[in-house]
């Protein structure tokens, strides 16, 4: 059983995030799976609409702080493998002209909190919590990026500087969220939302898609590369190597 599962009824793709021992961690291997996935899913002309979530009692928490630690003295093979020319390994659901729907089951931490903003509709289980614990761990991720933009700046210095994490109610009264429902609704509700999407001219809702992304206030190419070269300077860091260290420590 693989990290990603795919599969596809009545015109919907299902793409399941399944690493449930590790609440869906994001390492490379899960990268390449996530993103042979999406592929398939863009050029299925039979499947219209995705839903993203996660088995087990997350959505993703980011990405694997154990995979990170392994690459302790070798940071550049480790941050080449999600920066620059390859960062689409990351923002792997960014290009695509069909609509995702984001059903937040679980927790939804730093990567996860960024992959689970790509969806155009998000729907959140009463039990989800968000955040981007960056700090406390020890590096600088670019989804901060995306808190930034999505968030008025208050809100979003509490969550990118503390590394405190919100409630799904919270997310929803920010407009993170489009509903919250009890978890056992969270599927249904996902599916419902998505049944409405693929019911829909498909050129018409492509073309909005389309022109809406192109509206969206997005960073910067040379913000981006700012990010890659602060990233790099800090993974380089002996301190950035004992942050990860003690997080797994009080894991164990």
């Amino acid at each position: 059983m693989g990290g990603v599962l795919f599969e596809a009824q009545d015109g919907i793709a299902w793409i399941r995030l399944n690493r449930p021992e590790r609440l869906n961690a994001y390492g490379r291997e899960m990268r390449g799976e996530l993103r042979d996935v999406w592929e398939r899913f863009r050029g299925d002309h039979d499947l219209r609409v995705a839903i993203l979530t996660g088995e087990g009692r997350a959505f993703c928490v980011g990405r694997d702080i154990k995979e990170q630690a392994q690459y302790t003295g070798d940071f550049d093979a480790y941050t080449a493998s999600f920066l620059g020319a390859n960062r689409t390994a990351v923002t792997v659901l960014t290009p695509c002209e069909k609509p995702v729907v984001s059903a937040v089951n679980g927790f939804a931490l730093g990567l996860g909190f960024f992959l689970m903003c790509l969806g155009d509709i998000r729907v959140a289980s009463e039990t989800a919590e968000f955040g981007v614990p960056e700090l406390p761990t020890g590096v600088l991720g670019p989804w901060y990026l995306t808190a930034s933009e999505l968030l008025p700046r208050a809100v979003a210095s509490e969550l990118i500087l503390m590394g405190d994490r919100i409630s799904a109610h919270r997310a929803f009264e920010l407009g993170l969220i489009n509903r919250v429902v009890p978890h056992t609704e969270l599927m249904a509700a996902a599916l419902s939302y998505a049944q409405r999407l693929a019911a829909f001219p498909q050129e018409h809702l492509h073309a909005t898609l389309r022109l809406m992304r192109r509206a969206h206030v997005q960073a910067s190419d040379e913000l981006w590369l700012d990010a890659d070269e602060e990233i790099r300077a800090l993974y380089r860091r002996q301190d950035t190597a004992d942050a990860a260290a003690a997080f797994l420590n009080k894991q164990r």
